[in-house]
């Protein structure tokens, strides 16, 4: 007779115990998987050796009981484990990204005043530079070590299929309190735009972010999700995992993000069938280049692409999807990608219903305002016709509980009536919805007197026949204000081939026919690769200044 589960009374939790014996997750290379009872059993062992946190877990802002655990872990099913670990003992998960620079885990693990570490030995390597080189950074490591790990036997995949599955008896789990106000995990945004800053969200909150995809994609126990995108950032983490467990259905992890490592999982006839597909921009234009490149053969292309076709959701969000990408993957796939938009602070914010538009991200989620809003003169400007304004949201529940040790940026997150600004620029169509511009700071630049979307010039720009990605960014000007910059990378059939020139005399007059005179590219930079953080964004910034183009004269 198994052991009764100990589990905190937290809505997340309930909702776990509810799909009992169900697969849970899954790690791809290995086939290794876990139930949900197993991944509670794991999450409550572990927790044990990481320690309860004492006295009552009432308020996210009492210091007593901030309590930030880091947590280090591959992407596969020991994440799962570590992730509830640190839930059930009462703390707050501090994801930190396995491939980050030292200075920058460091810092992490400074600012959110983490005095554990929860480390899968796999990764101690990787985790040696920051003790070595971290002075006066005091630490406890804990290793992650999952048990229970079995490979799919013929009755665990029937199972799965199986939309009534066995749960723990009421019996069997014995709740202890813990309050949906306290705080849960503290997620650091990508640091585009300045340094990193640590989001703190409350179980409450986490709850309403996991209900608000749920209801808004349909999640349910028959969903299987492929998970490659760093868990680090709110779009693995949510979309591709807390959501799809919260739904009752099964987190794939598939350790390599590479485009050809995706593709061969979605052409492996011994796999299950996945039913959704997250991606960034910059994943979907690399698969595009690697089904160009021949490498996959005949037999594989046909099954991935076959397997693709057959999936009831696929989504592109994190960053802007330029148009040409759009038309092409509906062409292969069949598939109008649904474009959606949301901050670390503020989870999920807008998304495409049955209606896509590419270039729009459609309505509101569920359960949150939107508006815009002119930042010169404060005033709604959201149904004003071809008007743009910031977007600003605002959710009853409250959309994040604040920066870690930044009262002052937290109070200035906030308009008077308590809209969060997020910074990034839109305008509204009635039939189409909202359509985002770009980062006020970095994507809308002012030149002669216009001010110009990024995203829309690089959207152009990509459509050429050579081009594989660019960044399209400002540069200070003594007539214009700021000359519009593009930062292009060519396809590697381009780089190969003789074809390899490209000046801005010969992308002027391709752009003319797209884009009005003000808007066209005065200097051009053509670049072997361009610097990107995990998630695939590039720090426009820095961008000139990383490449050593800062200072050039235009052309």
């Amino acid at each position: 007779m198994e052991k009764k589960l100990y589990l905190p009374s937290l809505q997340l939790f309930r909702q776990l115990v509810e799909h009992g014996h169900r697969t849970a997750v899954v790690t791809s290379q290995t086939g290794y998987s876990l139930t949900y009872r197993e991944v509670l059993r794991e999450a409550t062992r572990v927790s044990a050796i990481l320690g309860r946190t004492e006295g009552p877990l009432s308020s996210s802002t009492s210091p007593s009981s901030f309590r930030p655990i880091a947590l280090l872990a591959p992407r596969d099913h020991s994440f799962c484990v570590g992730y509830m670990a640190v839930l059930h003992a009462g703390a707050a998960v501090v994801p930190i990204h396995s491939r980050n620079p030292p200075a920058e885990t460091e810092y992490i693990l400074r600012d959110a005043g983490c005095m554990q570490i929860l480390l899968h030995p796999e990764l101690r390597p990787a985790f040696e530079p920051v003790l070595r080189g971290a002075k006066g950074l005091d630490i406890e490591v804990v290793d992650l070590v999952v048990d229970g790990s079995r490979a799919p036997d013929a009755s665990t995949l029937s199972s799965y299929e199986d939309t009534v599955t066995p749960r723990p008896a009421a019996q069997e789990v014995e709740w202890f309190d813990m309050s949906e106000s306290a705080d849960a995990m503290v997620v650091y945004t990508s640091g585009t735009t300045g340094r990193p800053k640590g989001v703190v969200k409350t179980h409450a909150q986490l709850a309403e972010m996991c209900r608000a995809v749920v209801d808004a994609w349909t999640y349910t126990p028959a969903d299987r999700v492929l998970s490659f995108l760093p868990l680090h950032h709110l779009h693995g983490l949510l979309n591709k995992f807390l959501a799809v467990l919260w739904a009752g259905g099964a987190v794939e992890f598939l350790g390599s993000p590479t485009a050809a490592a995706i593709w061969q999982r979605l052409a492996d006839p011994t796999k299950q069938s996945l039913t959704i597909f997250h991606a960034v921009p910059t994943i979907y234009s690399l698969m595009l280049e690697e089904l160009e490149s021949g490498r996959l053969n005949g037999v594989s292309q046909a099954r991935a692409l076959q397997h693709l076709r057959k999936m009831r959701l696929m989504v592109s969000g994190s960053s802007a999807l330029p148009q040409c990408q759009f038309y092409e993957w509906e062409a292969l796939t069949g598939h109008r990608l649904l474009e959606r938009y949301g901050t670390t602070e503020a989870g999920m914010i807008l998304g495409n219903s049955s209606a896509r538009f590419p270039g729009y991200v459609g309505g509101p989620f569920p359960g949150v305002e939107v508006r815009l809003v002119d930042v010169d003169t404060g005033a709604d400007v959201t149904r004003e016709l071809g008007a743009q304004g910031e977007v600003r949201v605002r959710s009853p529940l409250g959309l994040f509980s604040r920066y870690h040790n930044q009262e002052k940026a937290t109070r200035q997150a906030f308009d008077e009536e308590n809209w969060y600004k997020t910074g990034d620029v839109g305008e509204y169509h009635e039939e189409k919805g909202y359509k985002i511009l770009g980062r006020l700071s970095a994507d809308i630049i002012k030149s002669g007197g216009y001010k110009l979307s990024a995203l829309e010039i690089e959207s152009a720009i990509l459509e050429h026949e050579l081009v594989a990605e660019t960044s399209v960014v400002g540069r200070n000007h003594p007539q214009f204000g700021e000359e519009v910059v593009a930062v292009v990378r060519l396809k590697e059939d381009s780089i190969s081939s003789k074809n390899t020139e490209m000046t801005i005399e010969d992308l002027r007059p391709f752009l003319a026919s797209r884009l009005a005179p003000y808007k066209l590219p005065r200097t051009l930079f053509l670049v072997m690769s361009l610097p990107k953080n995990a998630m695939g964004k590039t720090n426009k910034k820095t961008l000139l200044q990383d490449l050593g183009m800062a200072d050039e004269n235009k052309m």
